[in-house]
């Protein structure tokens, strides 16, 4: 594979003037960029949301850049820096409508050398495989999971007030059963608790995981988990069973889930498809308040 190395520089959306400056080096499938920043007192008060973005770069077919936030994306984050990978060309000729990519953006010292990743995730991840220091037992369905209370806590409300809750801080047993949630769901969720993660899920299981695990990060207050859950349910939802994911979101306060399912209804074939199935029975009996929003993109 040929390989390219050139300077670029970094350019703000309405000044071409740049004010830092950067190396690339790609390759056909993987690459990297190199971005320094220079005179980053000059730039730094630029504004929450504006941006600075590399020259693009080539990598895999498609072109890309560095987009740079020295005051922030959002005011959240304001006191921060913030980077971001943009895909220039929207797939344009690929017959893709997106691009799957896994990036990692390293700081690098003055000398050039790239300080060690964090493995926090990772250190805690195999603390949970080990089982090494827990202190309770899980009884879900059959099977036993051993856990750090203190992480459990750290991590969810629900768990917290079992815990170390006032009347519960010295009565919590060394065994506790959980009902209502599958061995598997309960062993993602406890994955995600431990590393802020999902493990590997297949393909054909990915919708239906991801239904089961936000009932069950909505039931333990775990709501990085179940905004994830709710962002891959968006991405999968199909007339044939738009109904139960519309009670799935309904039951549990999934907006953007919820509008992404009526985007659906409001083709009238699938909205006339709907009244005259089984389905509309099953949404009358389970959430029946949605009965009339739905009328209303009849109406519309």
């Amino acid at each position: 594979m040929s390989r390219s190395r050139r300077r670029t520089k970094l350019r703000n959306d309405d000044d071409e003037d740049g004010s830092a400056s950067s190396t690339m080096l790609t390759e056909t499938a993987t690459g990297w960029h190199v971005l320094k920043v220079e005179g980053y007192s000059e730039i730094n008060g630029l504004g929450v949301a504006r941006r600075l973005k590399s020259c693009p770069f080539v990598v895999g077919g498609h072109t890309w850049c560095i987009a740079y936030f020295p005051d922030g994306l959002t005011e959240d984050t304001a006191d921060c820096i913030s980077f971001a990978l943009r895909l220039e060309d929207r797939c344009a000729g690929t017959g893709r409508e997106a691009v799957m990519v896994r990036t990692t953006f390293s700081l690098l010292d003055v000398a050039g050398g790239a300080w060690p990743p964090p493995d926090l995730r990772r250190q805690l991840g195999d603390l949970l495989a080990s089982g090494d220091g827990a202190d309770v037992t899980l009884e879900v369905g059959g099977e036993s999971f051993r856990a750090h209370k203190n992480v459990l806590a750290a991590r969810s409300p629900v768990f917290k007030a079992e815990f170390f809750g006032g009347q519960h801080r010295e009565k919590v047993a060394a065994s506790v059963s959980i009902h209502g949630i599958e061995p598997r769901v309960f062993s993602a969720m406890l994955h995600f608790i431990y590393t802020d993660s999902l493990p590997d899920i297949d393909d054909g299981d990915r919708t239906a995981m991801a239904q089961h695990l936000l009932v069950a990060a909505d039931r333990y207050g775990i709501e990085r988990l179940k905004s994830i859950c709710e962002y891959v349910l968006c991405s999968f939802v199909h007339a044939s069973a738009v109904v139960t994911t519309l009670v799935l979101a309904e039951q549990h306060g999934c907006h953007q889930l919820k509008e992404a399912c009526f985007k659906v209804l409001k083709s009238s074939a699938n909205y006339k498809q709907l009244v005259v199935g089984e389905d509309f029975q099953y949404l009358a009996s389970t959430c029946p308040s949605l009965l009339q929003e739905l009328r209303g993109l009849e109406a519309a």
